[in-house]
């Protein structure tokens, strides 16, 4: 990418950005501090929930954000997928005339309605259009819908892929499982905002933090059926004096996890309170069960606990990071147990993630691979 040069950068169809922690949020922000002007494209709000759009700015007002209305179920029933494309086109063509915003750049993720991405391509003309494949969305969908719902996906996402410039993936592994979809595959990992969660800054403890003078073991995220439950509780229940802060939304069995006492879940917090419960906390966990999900991906929160030099003990799993020895990875229930409490007594400062893994080097570095293959608008 060509230095000075400030483009406008369409996200299409990115996490929920009312949550924030996702990597297409991370990348809409990363990208409007280096100067560029970004419109956030949000899955449509589907039929089931309403009428009601988002607010048109994200919480900090560094850019826009909109939400279509009245996504329809074409996963399921394939004859509505006509009439969904043509509700969500008329939708974002009449907000792009409305804002005037006219993208040089599609970043595109969920591959929802693929051929919205081809109207945009064929309408606006950007000069790149990418696919950025955040994880193996197939194996996800299986696991959370069945094999069905891992067959659309599949589908769309080979649909998607044929009509974008370039495809970006976050780790080589998931580059090797996705080097068909296009012969311009690149690696982009996930990055954290160090100017979010930065080393030895202050932060106020959260409300909802443990009222306990003994070290706090802390997992961040959503307690998924990929989350290795039994290995948190056999940690917990080593008496090994610690107190375990499981801060995420619950969607997995955690019945033998409410029979410990030292065992805190504490439900979704606003993600501006992340850097706190770091802060607080004097061991940070990954406990990811080995499986096809887990390894392709390349967890936000590791980098994040990594930044603010927090120990970070782990269970091992293929193409685990470790990010040259930072991350103690077990191989058992009991050397996971066994790390988190020599890690509690550690009293030296974990050297912080390098600066390489700041989400605008990441992104400079990508856009500089991709300008290459850059159309002419």
């Amino acid at each position: 990418m060509r230095d000075m040069q400030k483009e406008n950068i369409l996200m299409l169809f990115g996490a929920d950005s009312s949550l924030q922690w996702g990597r297409s949020y991370q990348i809409a922000k990363a990208f409007s501090s280096m100067g560029h002007k970004v419109l956030y494209i949000d899955l449509p709000l589907s039929l089931q929930k309403g009428f009601c759009p988002k607010k048109q700015k994200d919480k900090e007002e560094r850019f826009e954000v909109f939400q279509p209305l009245l996504g329809l179920p074409c996963a399921k029933f394939a004859w509505l997928r006509q009439i969904n494309f043509l509700i969500q086109k008329q939708q974002l063509n009449r907000y792009l005339e409305k804002t005037g915003f006219s993208p040089s750049i599609v970043w595109a993720y969920a591959p929802y309605e693929p051929r919205l991405a081809k109207y945009i391509k064929e309408t606006y003309n950007p000069h790149l259009v990418v696919h950025d494949i955040a994880d193996e969305r197939i194996a996800l969908a299986e696991t959370q819908s069945g094999q069905r719902a891992a067959r659309v996906t599949k589908k769309y996402e080979e649909e998607i892929a044929g009509y974008c410039d370039a495809v970006i993936t976050i780790t080589e592994k998931l580059r090797d499982t996705k080097k068909h979809l296009h012969e311009s595959i690149f690696v982009m990992p996930n990055g954290v905002d160090m100017d979010m969660f930065k080393k030895n800054a202050e932060y106020t403890k959260p409300e909802y933090f443990p009222d306990t003078e003994g070290k706090v073991v802390l997992y961040i995220g959503a307690i998924e059926e990929w989350v290795d439950v039994e290995a948190i509780y056999a940690a917990a229940a080593s008496e090994n004096g610690l107190d375990f802060l499981c801060v995420g939304p619950v969607r997995s069995d955690i019945s033998k996890l409410k029979q410990l006492r030292n065992v805190h879940l504490i439900g979704s917090k606003p993600y501006s309170e992340m850097p706190g419960y770091i802060a607080h906390s004097d061991v940070c966990i990954l406990p990811f069960k080995d499986n096809e999900i887990t390894r392709n991906s390349d967890p936000l929160k590791l980098l994040q606990y990594l930044s603010m030099g927090k120990p970070v003990v782990a269970l091992k799993f293929e193409g685990i990071n470790d990010f040259g020895g930072a991350v103690s990875a077990a191989l058992t229930y009991q050397e996971f147990s066994n790390m988190i409490h020599l890690a509690a007594e550690q009293t030296d400062n974990v050297p912080a993630i390098v600066y390489e893994y700041d989400w605008k080097n990441l992104l400079s570095r990508t856009l500089g691979l991709l300008e290459g293959i850059r159309r002419k608008a």
